[in-house]
């Protein structure tokens, strides 16, 4: 029915034009980013020049100008149209180009128009064509213009008729964690190993740790730390030791821990806050989450010094070190040229930078306890023979192969791994006792008198809710009472007393 209207306007517009001699284009909408531009001419048309008024051309195709051999070409603003051959299009009405465009068109302007001799012929633009929205869907429908239409998740009248998030968006997706957090990923309530307990001082380092590090596994939790910062707050005391700056959990990806810079302003009549010391060395450690162990680290830079202050700062790897590990320090001792300089030249119990030699030197000074070697088949060492399964089936355990027992290369298959004990409460009246301990450990625990190991009252409670007590209601329904407030009539309470 629009379309028919808009047609119905053409016409019109077209036979006023046709009743006053005026030549004239119009501009109609086709409602699907194209515009007809329509022509009513007395006189053969051999050329045509305009420009486009509110939205930007795209192309300028089809039409009469098309049918009757025209080259038309077009710009983001003006469209063009003749013929190389001397074609015309013949006097008359109708579409002489079809445009396509972003945005809407509202006219046509700088009209040039010309015979197929070249000389000019005088034309107007016709507005009088109706441009109403013909969408039903449009807030705007059957009103002149453009048609309009509700935003996404909203009605004609900007009423929301989507669900609202929990950020209040209309039609949002974001939700509460399970910490109760608006489009939160968990982890605010989840307890972490590393926790920096700081102030914002206002001072900081970022330290960025690279997607290249291969030592860690998601829930890895970094901590960083200056083993000489600052720890005092808000006063000028002065307390130097080691202090968790700056912490993280690692995802696999690119990682940034921020860490807390201290301020000294005492010299200035203010305050010492907490947080590393300019200069001081970065110190990284490591907490593996599924081993329950943390690491001292070694690291690799690829930008920065290592030192709190760095400009730029970032790891690019990360060595784990088990700090109970029993090795020899030999950096602490190069004076000597190591451990084994040291103890040669002072034994080990000799006290160097206030530890005895022993301690930076256990390896040396025979202090690490050795592990206790694994019982398990070397089927390597048999594999002529198939492994030990094979070797014992046909030489059997007491057959020196090779300079040793079979015995010995197969303890397992030849019944020689003796059943490890296993240390633990082997109480069973316990409350931590272990079915699988073969060895009591001293470290049973066992429920407090009258409570079960969950801490439940297993007897009865008195009068006074203890548990197990024995304090009774006596005749006046005193709690261990001794019926003193009897008086002589034996009323409780009474105020009869003996003459």
């Amino acid at each position: 029915m629009y379309k028919l209207a808009q047609k119905f306007a053409i016409l019109f517009s077209i036979s006023l034009t046709i009743l006053f001699g005026q030549n004239a284009l119009s501009l109609s909408d086709n409602g699907d980013g194209t515009w007809d531009v329509g022509y009513f001419s007395d006189q053969a048309i051999g050329g045509f020049q305009f420009d486009v008024e509110g939205g930007t051309l795209t192309s300028a195709e089809g039409g009469d100008a098309a049918a009757n051999g025209f080259l038309i070409n077009s710009s983001s603003t003006s469209a063009l149209g003749f013929s190389l051959t001397g074609a015309t299009i013949p006097a008359g009405e109708g579409v002489l180009v079809v445009l396509t465009a972003e945005g809407s068109l509202t006219g046509l302007s700088t009209i040039v128009m010309a015979d197929a001799l070249g000389q000019p012929l005088e034309f107007i633009f016709d507005d009088s064509a109706s441009t109403a929205c013909d969408d039903q869907s449009a807030c705007n429908f059957g009103d002149e213009g453009d048609c309009v239409y509700a935003e996404q998740n909203f009605d004609c009248d900007g009423n929301c008729i989507a669900d609202v998030d929990c950020n209040g968006d209309c039609g949002g997706l974001a939700v509460e964690d399970e910490c109760g957090v608006c489009d939160g990923d968990g982890s605010s309530c989840v307890d972490t190993y590393y926790s920096v307990q700081l102030e914002d001082t206002g001072e900081s380092q970022l330290t960025i740790f690279s997607d290249s590090i291969t030592s860690l596994s998601p829930g890895d939790e970094i901590g960083v730390f200056d083993l000489e910062g600052i720890t005092n707050y808000n006063d000028c005391s002065n307390q130097i030791d080691e202090l968790l700056v700056g912490a993280g959990v690692w995802d696999g990806s690119q990682l940034n821990i921020v860490s807390t810079g201290s301020v000294d302003l005492c010299a200035f009549g203010g305050p010492q806050l907490a947080g590393f010391v300019e200069g001081n060395d970065v110190v990284v450690r490591i907490y593996k989450a599924d081993e329950g162990v943390e690491y001292d680290t070694e690291l690799s830079w690829s930008a920065g010094t290592g030192s709190f202050g760095d400009v730029i700062q970032q790891v690019s790897d990360i060595t784990l070190v088990d700090g109970d590990a029993c090795v020899d320090d030999n950096d602490a001792t190069a004076a000597f040229g190591g451990c084994a300089g040291a103890v040669a030249a002072l034994g080990c119990d000799f006290v160097f930078a206030g530890s005895p030699i022993s301690e930076l030197c256990p390896e040396s000074c025979d202090q690490c306890e050795e592990e206790p070697p694994v019982c398990e088949d070397d089927d390597d060492a048999v594999s002529g023979f198939g492994g030990c399964a094979g070797a014992v089936a046909a030489l059997g355990c007491d057959f020196v192969f090779a300079g040793s027992p079979i015995s010995e290369y197969c303890p397992e298959t030849c019944g020689n791994c003796g059943d490890e004990d296993v240390a633990g409460c082997t109480d069973a009246t316990a409350c931590n006792y272990n079915s699988d301990a073969t060895e009591d450990d001293g470290s049973c625990e066992y429920a407090e008198e009258n409570f079960d190991c969950d801490g439940d009252c297993i007897v009865d409670a008195d009068c006074n809710g203890e548990c197990g007590g024995d304090a009774v209601v006596d005749d006046c329904g005193v709690c261990n009472g001794d019926n003193s407030d009897l008086d002589c009539n034996g009323v409780c309470f009474g105020g009869a007393v003996e003459d």
